[in-house]
């Protein structure tokens, strides 16, 4: 192409790209970028769980249990309020209330 010459832009019929198609394509990358998200926050947590409880020098659960752990607090606050879960527990450490109600859950486990 010449530098003089003027481009014109593409054309794209309307019939052949379906807008409803491209909107909720795009809508479900979001929610699989958000579920993605939320999963390493699940697993996440569970491992801080584990780092605050050898930190305080208390009994570790196990596997399962940290995983019901995060179960619980999902249940309770909602899977979106994981990343909010996790970057507290981060963030206060040991005094995390979300962390201290964890060892109340554990508690509850052993009995």
């Amino acid at each position: 192409m010449l530098p003089n010459q003027a481009q014109a832009p593409i054309e794209i019929p309307e019939e052949d790209v379906p807008q409803d198609q491209l909107w909720n394509a795009l809508d479900r990358g979001t929610q699989l970028e958000k579920i993605r998200q939320i999963l390493k926050s699940h697993e996440r947590i569970g491992e801080r769980i584990l780092e605050l409880r050898r930190e305080e020098g208390m009994r570790l659960p196990g596997g399962f249990q940290v995983e019901r752990l995060v179960e619980i607090l999902e249940e309770h606050y909602g899977g979106e309020k994981l990343l909010d879960i996790e970057i507290d527990m981060m963030q206060k450490g040991i005094l995390s209330p979300y962390y201290n109600e964890t060892k109340t859950y554990f508690y509850y486990f052993r009995c």
